[in-house]
């Protein structure tokens, strides 16, 4: 499995676009609903830096139906701070960019 297999090269797109709606969201909103958006971001560390990590990609070695759960995980934790972000938008939207967080 390499960088170059187009499941991998599809989820480092799909990283790469979240993290610029994240900081776009984060351009727009006060510091404490900024604090809100760790999780997400923590999230696509967890998929760059551990499912994506080139090292977790070569060891251990896994089949083809191993690697699809792999991917798959990886998937699903991008997935959750997809749905992160579009919950801070959403309370964004319906109580303003500069909420106050208690």
């Amino acid at each position: 499995m390499t960088a170059g297999d187009p499941r991998i090269v599809d989820l480092r797109a799909k990283v790469r676009d979240e993290r610029a709606l994240l900081a776009e969201l984060s351009a727009r909103v006060s510091p404490d609903i900024q604090k809100l958006l760790k999780p997400a971001s923590n999230l696509l560390d967890d998929v760059e830096g551990f499912f994506l990590a080139p090292e977790m990609l070569r060891h251990p070695p896994r089949n083809e139906q191993q690697m699809a759960e792999w991917l798959g995980h990886a998937g699903n934790v991008l997935q959750r701070a997809v749905e992160h972000r579009e919950q801070i938008e959403r309370l964004t939207k319906e109580h303003g960019p500069d909420a106050k967080v208690r």
